[in-house]
């Protein structure tokens, strides 16, 4: 028999949190199976920066909520977080292609709370995957791409490494010096 986490139960379709301040996160399935119902799950808990992550499965498609042990505040994100060195901040990165939010997330973590700092969703085709954190403001991407002909000639597509930089002012993607893989 595995242990649990310590709080975290499961009750009648439902999902039960108890949180630092006292109180208990209720998050109550709705339907599973069906077109319109929904199923919590939890994964895991995060202790450098106090939450807890939970899978929203839905009938097609999915997203996750990170709850704050804090006060048991609910955090819509389209995906897995990777938390940064300095435990600021935390990125996601979704490469999907239907039913769900494709793209890169970065939110900042204060006091119990995470606020967008960085939203991108592709306008054109591109699956992206988290690589690591390089620093506190630098993140290595990958990302899969429709083939150049020039580049990858006789390939559909190509996976080509990129980062994503804070220097002063907003993010802002750079090359990578990695090699662009022709697939």
């Amino acid at each position: 028999m595995t242990k649990g986490v310590k709080g975290v139960a499961r009750s009648d379709g439902s999902l039960l949190i108890q949180v630092e301040d006292g109180h208990l996160v209720h998050l109550n399935n709705q339907s599973p199976g069906d077109p319109q119902g929904f199923a919590y799950q939890y994964i895991e808990y995060f202790p450098q920066i106090g939450f807890h992550l939970i899978h929203k499965q839905y009938y097609e498609g999915d997203d996750f909520l990170m709850v704050s042990d804090a006060d048991g505040g609910r955090y819509f994100i389209p995906g897995v977080p990777h938390v940064s060195p300095n435990k600021k901040l935390v990125v996601v990165v979704v490469g999907c292609e239907a039913y769900c939010t494709n793209g890169v997330f970065i939110f900042f973590v204060r006091d119990g709370t995470l606020s967008p700092s960085f939203w991108f969703e592709p306008d054109e085709y591109a699956l992206y995957s988290f690589v690591s954190w390089n620093s506190n403001e630098s993140i290595a991407l990958t990302k899969i791409v429709h083939a150049d002909t020039k580049q990858c000639p006789g390939s559909q597509f190509m996976t080509v490494p990129v980062v994503l930089k804070k220097a002063e002012g907003p993010w802002k993607w750079q090359q990578s010096d990695s090699k662009i893989k022709c697939e």
